[in-house]
């Protein structure tokens, strides 16, 4: 009876099964592949109310990052079989330096500006933005600095994602 299902349709029903016994300890591979987008925000929906409303513990295996980043509180990153490392995934992510992006205006004088009064700051233009590489301490002074020295920042926009954080972990 199941053969006519789509592939989504089984993960649905796979979740399903897993629930019909209300365990505490829910286990999924891949949960989302094969769902269209709405059916990946219910399924990641369902995760969080399962874990956060019913004190289910939920553990994930995925290659998608960017769910995982939406989903989990804690990570193991495994590479060819070995753990590269584990923890909560804020608290690993802050560690990281991140790509900050300032919309502004004149941006090769800010650019120029940042440069004489931060030391070690890696910039980057392109067209309005400033991509700026910095640790999260570091963003409300040069915010400041711009606003301070007369440039209209409009947007301010954190570009780290755990994907850059698992790349640059599996590489090293």
């Amino acid at each position: 009876k199941l053969g006519g299902f789509s592939h989504g349709m089984k993960q649905r029903l796979g979740i399903a099964q897993t629930l019909l016994h209300d365990p505490e300890l829910i286990i999924r591979d891949e949960p989302t592949t094969g769902l269209d987008p709405q059916g990946i925000i219910d399924i990641r929906n369902l995760i969080l109310q399962l874990s956060k409303e019913r004190n289910k513990t939920v553990v994930l295996s995925s290659h998608i990052l960017s769910e995982i980043e939406l989903i989990a509180n804690r990570m193991v990153i495994i590479n060819k079989g070995k753990s590269m490392v584990q923890g909560e995934v804020k608290s690993l992510l802050n560690s990281e330096d991140l790509i900050v992006q300032f919309e502004t205006d004149r941006t090769a004088d800010a650019k120029s500006m940042l440069k004489s009064r931060f030391e070690n700051l890696t910039i980057e233009i392109d067209g309005q933005l400033l991509s700026i590489h910095c640790t999260q301490e570091r963003i409300p002074a040069i915010n400041k600095m711009l606003c301070d020295q007369g440039f209209h920042v409009s947007s301010i926009q954190s570009k780290r994602k755990l994907e850059d954080y698992f790349l640059k972990l599996i590489n090293q």
